[in-house]
């Protein structure tokens, strides 16, 4: 009986005492584009960039909404795996990137929204605005970084 009492203190010390089940943690869904004014014909990327908790379903399926005037690129899909440790927890997040090469028709204001398929659901990064020019005779030329 006492080896038992031994055993049971033992498991609680080593045991975590906080909820078990907690609660998995919400996707993380950002998105980019560069650069942001583009003259009509040159192409500009658009990055979905997404993670979720590694225990949950993975994400898949990236989409990029687009308007008649822009036409894309199948995406190039990446995936990634991120594990932290905070004060001694550990944690593991994995998610994927997705990148298309878009070129504009003609001149404007476009809206695009890249979004992703998860756990049944429809996640949306964030709209991002793009500026389209006409042509300049010669080509833009940009500043080399």
């Amino acid at each position: 009986m006492k080896r038992l009492a031994i055993v049971l203190l033992a498991l609680a010390l080593v045991l975590p005492t906080g909820n078990v089940f907690a609660q998995v943690d919400q996707p993380s869904v950002s998105a980019s584009a560069e650069p942001r004014e583009v003259e009509v014909g040159e192409a500009f990327s658009v990055s979905l960039t997404v993670t979720v908790d590694a225990s949950s379903p993975s994400p898949g399926d990236p989409r990029l909404a687009l308007p008649e005037a822009l036409k894309a690129s199948p995406p190039s899909i990446s995936s990634q795996t991120q594990i932290s440790f905070v004060n001694g927890h550990m944690s593991r997040r994995s998610g994927i990137t997705a990148t298309w090469q878009v070129v504009a028709t003609h001149a404007g204001t476009f809206v695009v929204t890249p979004s992703v398929s998860w756990n049944g659901k429809k996640l949306a990064a964030n709209p991002l605005r793009i500026a389209v020019h006409a042509a300049t005779p010669g080509g833009r030329r940009r500043p080399q970084p």
